[in-house]
């Protein structure tokens, strides 16, 4: 075997450990700590649904803001429903306090890849320490470069969301119903209970 070719394998080797520690299917080690896949699940599922969900849409909004912004939107007429112009502002100013706890998110799935690399051992690169440092590196480096775009991506996803509120959603009142729905008498007495 050529010196190219066993430096082929190992790197090779190192990459299928790479993507073992991320598809959970390493076994050492695996009581005493969340660690690649599962340690990302985590992050995503506990970690990221936690912080979102503990997001209180009107923590942020006072009811003098509301009103203010009701008035603005209907300028000298006052009106019989929340403007959709009002509506939109204020939930656009809500959408927003998303990208704090996303991009914290971003910042954990993170670290946890550059820890994978660290923690794989390999007996091969026990031996060649100097071969062993330049895949950390250049993983290190591959890491790096996508972090930028990543977080690009999160905040393009929240500005996406915070470009159009789609008020026909069948979670809204508001649309092309909501007179149908203020008049039905089932919502009529379902708002009345």
């Amino acid at each position: 075997m050529t010196e190219q070719q066993l430096v082929l394998n190992i790197i090779a080797k190192y990459a299928a450990s790479y993507s073992e520690f991320l598809e959970g299917r390493f076994v050492k080690d695996t009581a005493a700590e969340l660690k690649g896949g599962s340690r990302l699940n985590y992050i995503f599922y506990e970690v990221y649904n936690t912080a979102i969900s503990a997001i209180d849409p009107f923590d942020a909004l006072t009811d003098d803001d509301i009103k203010t912004a009701i008035r603005n939107a209907s300028s000298l007429r006052p009106n019989l429903f929340v403007p959709e112009v009002a509506f939109e502002v204020l939930s656009k100013q809500q959408i927003n306090r998303l990208e704090s706890p996303s991009l914290q998110c971003v910042q954990l799935v993170y670290e946890e890849l550059r820890r994978v690399v660290n923690e794989i051992e390999m007996h091969e690169l026990s031996r060649f320490q100097n071969l062993r440092k330049k895949i950390v590196d250049v993983m290190f480096a591959l890491l790096n470069k996508q972090l930028q775009p990543t977080n690009g991506m999160v905040r393009s996803l929240i500005q996406v969301q915070d470009a159009y509120i789609n008020t026909y959603h069948p979670d809204f009142m508001g649309g092309a119903n909501s007179i149908t729905n203020v008049f039905d008498v089932n919502n009529y007495n379902k708002l009345r209970a």
